[in-house]
C-alpha cells in the first residue's frame, strides 16, 4: 500500500504542475481518468497485476518506471532536483529480489 499511495501521489502532482494545481485530483484519485490521456491511463491501469508473480513484478516495474519519469519532470518543473542515481539503486535491488526469486 506505501507504493501505491507514493505512485498515486506522484501522479497528482503531475497533473497538478500541468494544470497549475487549478484541478481536483479527487479522493484516493477519483478524477483521474478525466485529468491524463487515455494511454496514460491504461499504462496505470497495468499496475494492477492479476495473481502471477510474473505480472506482479512487471507490473511493479512499470510503476516503478512511471514513477521515475513523472518525478523527474515534476522536480524539474518545481525546481527540484531528482536523484536519478537512487532510483536506479532502488531499481537493481528489485531486480536483484526478483532474479533471487525466480
Amino acid at each position: 500500500t506505501v507504493v501505491r499511495k507514493m505512485f498515486m501521489k506522484i501522479i497528482e502532482w503531475h497533473v497538478g504542475v500541468k494544470t497549475n494545481f487549478s484541478v481536483n485530483f479527487g479522493k484516493s484519485g477519483k478524477n483521474l481518468k478525466q485529468l491524463v490521456d487515455a494511454e496514460f491511463y491504461q499504462k496505470i491501469l497495468a499496475t494492477y497485476p492479476d495473481a502471477n508473480p510474473e505480472n506482479i513484478w512487471q507490473a511493479l516495474f512499470l510503476m516503478i518506471d512511471i514513477f521515475a519519469e513523472l518525478a523527474e519532470e515534476t522536480a524539474q518543473e518545481l525546481g527540484f532536483e531528482y536523484n536519478k542515481k537512487e532510483s536506479l539503486k532502488v531499481t537493481n535491488y528489485l531486480q536483484t529480489l526478483k532474479n533471487d526469486c525466480t
